[in-house]
């Protein structure tokens, strides 16, 4: 039977039960008549794009398409400066890329909720990657794993509930971290030179590297995390 024989309410419920993206982008591929589905029922939700991909023609689709996106990933580019002609999804991932100091210096407000970055320029820059956190008011998750980054701003991002940043360069934590309200999860290489106290209830991971104990107002938290010799390899931890 020819798909264009099968109504498309139908096709529409059958992608209804797939929860892969990678399978949705290749269905979304795979004939005109499935793009024209795919636009009218706003599939896909996610776009992956790496060195194969056309930047021109991606920037013309998902800045004039109606479909929403909800995620990006960018994978193993050198060159992102096109990243200001987009707005940001509520997901974004650079993962294996090369990012220039000053790339996420965003000026207007995004709706981004996740951002994870894995950056190769690792050991090789003296500037940290510099972002503008007053523009992510909504990030919940912050996964950074990079030479070094900018943390100012950064507490203003109030619904933060995952963060973990895994750095190169020996830096010391700011104080702020302790006042998010939702944090569940911290993770990171930072030290912290005095006592912190999270006011999260929901609070039930501390990795962090700390020459005096830490307190919390959350009973979730294993006291281990807060004692001085609690350490991990941060990296084995699913997020």
């Amino acid at each position: 039977m020819s798909v264009t024989k099968i109504p498309d309410e139908l096709i529409n419920k059958i992608w209804k039960f797939i929860d892969c993206d990678k399978t949705l982008n290749v269905l979304f591929k795979t004939c005109k008549e499935f793009r024209k589905i795919s636009i009218n029922y706003q599939w896909p939700r996610s776009i992956k794009i790496n060195r194969n991909t056309f930047i021109p023609d991606f920037i013309h689709f998902y800045t004039t398409t109606t479909i929403l996106i909800d995620s990006l990933l960018i994978e193993g580019l050198d060159s992102i400066c096109w990243l200001q002609d987009i707005t940001f999804p509520k997901k974004i991932i650079f993962e294996r890329c090369k990012l220039d100091n000053n790339i996420l210096n965003v000026t207007t407000e995004q709706i981004t909720e996740i951002l994870i970055i894995e950056d190769l320029h690792r050991n090789k820059m003296d500037e940290p990657i510099y972002i503008n956190w007053t523009m992510f008011p909504k990030l919940k998750m912050l996964d950074i794993y990079a030479p070094d980054i900018n943390f100012d701003g950064l507490e203003k991002c109030k619904d933060l509930e995952v963060v973990r940043i895994d750095l190169d360069k020996e830096k010391e934590l700011p104080k702020f971290f302790e006042n998010f309200p939702n944090l569940s999860l911290f993770a990171t290489t930072c030290f912290a030179s005095e006592t912190f106290h999270f006011v999260s209830k929901k609070f039930k991971y501390c990795i962090v590297l700390k020459n005096t104990r830490f307190t919390s107002e959350s009973s979730l938290v294993p006291e281990s995390h807060l004692d001085v010799d609690f350490r991990m390899n941060i990296q084995s931890i699913e997020l």
